[in-house]
């Protein structure tokens, strides 16, 4: 893969894994997460999918921007209405 299209792959990559993981922050009830549930189950999937490939290409400032992000989602909890 060409620099500029990892770079991308790696950016689309961080935002799903923030997607799934405040996915899996929302209470088991919470009507969008059942109406969603599909949306859920993609996501998870291209994670899957696109951390192998990362992997072959990747650097070690991903892995460390990765770990980060995790650690950023956990603490950032979102007001409720």
């Amino acid at each position: 893969m060409k620099v500029e299209t990892t770079h991308k792959v790696y950016q689309i990559h961080l935002l799903l894994n923030q997607a799934m993981y405040l996915f899996e922050d929302l209470p088991k009830e919470t009507p969008f997460l059942n109406d969603n549930e599909d949306l859920y189950k993609m996501i998870v999937k291209l994670c899957e999918d696109l951390t192998p490939l990362l992997r072959r290409s990747q650097n070690d400032n991903y892995t460390y921007t990765l770990g980060r992000l995790q650690k950023v989602i956990e603490r950032v909890k979102i007001p409720q209405l």
